[in-house]
Order: C-alpha cells, then structure tokens, then sequence
C-alpha cells in the first residue's frame, strides 16, 4: 500500500481535539489558524496519502475558518501549490486568496498557492465539509508567462467538465485505492497526477503550448480513455467516432494506442467487459439478466458477448456469476482464479472511511514514511 497517516480527532481529548486538528492540517498544507466552531464538538476525519514528493488527503471535517496568515508565509513556506477539491456532500467555501474573494460549490476545484496569504471558510456552518486536499510543489508545474498560474488562483474551477473532471476522477481514485497501489506506484501515480493539473490549468490559462509534447500526448491519452469510459454503453461507440470526437483521423487514434501496446478496438472490448465483469459480480445487480448487462455494456449480440467473455475469463457470464455467489444468495463473494477478480475493500479502510468525521482511533501512521 501507499505511505499514509490517518487522523481521527475522537482519540483526542474535546478541550484539544481543535489544536490538534490544526497541528494536523498544518503539516499537511502549511502553517495556519483555525477560528471559530466548537471546542468540544469538533470533528474531523483526514487520511493522508504520499506519493512521491505530491500528497493526496481526503478529509471530513465541522465547519471552520481557516487563515494562513503573513506572518506565517514568512515564517514557513513548503513551496506548493493547494487544489482543493470539493466532494458532491460539501457545503458552499468561501476563499479569500490576495484581495481576491470566491465562492465554491460542491464538485469544484480551487488551487491556492502557499506563499500567499490566503483564507476559506464555509458559507453554512452547520454544514459538514468534504474535500480532498492535495500539495504539489510549484517546481512540479510548468510556468506560464509572466504571471504564471496567478490569474486561477483562488478562482472556481469545475470538476465536472474537462480536465477539471479528469484531475477531481483521478486524486479520488487515489484516495480511495490507496491500498491497492505499492510504493513502486508513487511515482507513476504522481506523474499522471501533475500531467492533469498542467493540462487543467494551461486549458483554463489557453497556454496549452507550455506543455511539452510528452505531457500533451499523455494528457490527450487520458481524455481518450476517459470519453471511451463514458461512452462504453453505447453499441456505436466505433474508433471512427471517437477519433472524430477528439477531431482525429482514425489513423491518428490507432498511432495513439500503438505507443500503449493495445489497439483501440481492444481497448473498447478490454474496458466493455470489465464493466460487465463488475456488473455480474455485484449482488445490487443480481436480477438484472446476464443478456440486458451484455447490452448495458455496449454489446449487441448475447451469444458473441458470451464468447468474447469465455474468451477472457475461462468461463462464461452465467457460470463467472454463480461462482461469485451472485444468484445463490451469497453477495459479496469474492471470485476465484479469474485474471480480474473484483477488488474488496479492506475493512480497515472501509471502516474508516464510512465513520462520520472523527469517530474513530488517533493519529497513526498506517505505514511509515
């Protein structure tokens, strides 16, 4: 698994669950103040992740007002860059970054930059915050003119749309798998990683042009998979059509996927029975008939889906799924001796993360750094 240290501020007494919370945040971000909100009361829940020199935290916590303060700049600067990226539970933040001052919404990104004052609080404090935390190192990010990345910081960014939605997909991936990754991962992970936040803020900057062709080709991989993902339920998802929605010809796309040792009508059937794969093995799902899954998935033809799927797999659909345990009234069941046998969350992880914020152990270092 990643390198992570979780905070869990029930393990700390009430009367200094708050300073704690600060010592927490602080080392996680940069030095700040926390005003306002309950002493005793407070909750908060936070899991960081390391990758390699680029950390990734997830965190629920009670309303606050968070200040970084000049004094503090000065005193102590990790030289990164902060995006924050709401959760769809968030209530509204309001962030104040220079003489700039913004109001966010659930799914939006913002960055913030560490050697600026800089403040956030939420419009609603009854209202929970959601979010997941992450700190690059300026260094990691390409510069874009005189200005740099000034004119986004503090700005509302969408993560719905775009490389925003892209960036927001993968850091909760990362969040959330953190246990399925090993530390040889760290450096990949965060490469994709700084390769989304470039392509995000040169689209948002239109400085798409200070990105090397390397991070460009990387960045336009990433979207391709990402629409082939969304559109895996459609019949008449073709590589035609998804080079003309990337405004390439076929030629290009195929080139494109040759650098991945794939091609994209593997790709396409790869990712179709993935999904089929999970929907099969999912007791949510079990009076859903293995032929209108095939459809879901974007397969046209029950007998070819089953092929394809022994093909894969060593087995069919029918038979994968009664081995899960599906439709003999065992849900959850894990699947035997299959190349892509569905994931379990660990229950040390799922137990954490399914606690309201801070009901739970005290800071603890999951695995050393």
């Amino acid at each position: 698994m990643l390198s992570q240290t979780v905070f869990r501020s029930d393990d700390v007494p009430p009367e200094h669950r708050k300073e704690a919370w600060r010592e927490c945040i602080s080392r996680a971000l940069a030095p700040m103040e926390i005003v306002g909100g309950a002493d005793g009361d407070f909750h908060a829940y936070q899991r960081l992740v390391h990758l390699d020199t680029v950390s990734v935290w997830p965190a629920t916590m009670d309303s606050c007002h968070y200040v970084r303060t000049s004094k503090q700049v000065r005193q102590s600067d990790p030289g990164n860059y902060h995006i924050t990226v709401l959760r769809p539970d968030c209530g509204e933040l309001r962030v104040g970054h220079e003489d700039r001052q913004t109001t966010h919404r659930p799914c939006d990104l913002y960055m913030l930059d560490t050697s600026t004052h800089a403040e956030a609080d939420s419009s609603d404090y009854s209202a929970r915050v959601s979010a997941i935390g992450v700190e690059v190192p300026k260094r990691l990010v390409p510069s874009f003119g005189r200005e740099g990345l000034r004119p986004l910081l503090g700005q509302p960014l969408s993560g719905r749309h775009g490389f925003g939605a892209l960036f927001a997909r993968f850091v909760a991936t990362v969040a959330e798998d953190s246990d399925i990754y090993g530390p040889a991962d760290a450096q990949r992970l965060e490469t994709v990683l700084v390769d989304l936040l470039s392509g995000l803020v040169s689209r948002e900057l239109e400085a798409e042009s200070a990105l090397s062709a390397e991070t460009r080709a990387r960045n336009l991989r990433m979207q391709i998979r990402s629409h082939i993902d969304r559109h895996l339920h459609d019949p008449e998802l073709t590589p035609s059509r998804v080079a003309a929605a990337h405004y390439l010809s076929t030629r290009q796309l195929h080139r494109i996927f040759e650098d991945d040792d794939t091609s994209v009508t593997g790709y396409l059937r790869e990712r179709r029975l993935e999904r089929a794969r999970r929907a099969l093995a999912a007791p949510t799902r079990a009076d859903i008939p293995v032929h209108a899954i095939a459809a879901q998935c974007g397969f046209t033809s029950a007998a070819h889906f089953s092929r394809t799927f022994r093909a894969a797999f060593g087995e069919t659909p029918t038979d994968y799924r009664n081995r899960a345990g599906v439709s003999t009234g065992t849900p959850g069941a894990t699947p035997r001796g299959t190349p892509l046998g569905p994931r379990v969350e660990s229950a040390g992880r799922a137990g954490a993360e399914g606690q309201a914020p801070g009901a739970g152990g005290q800071r603890q270092p999951v695995a050393g750094r």
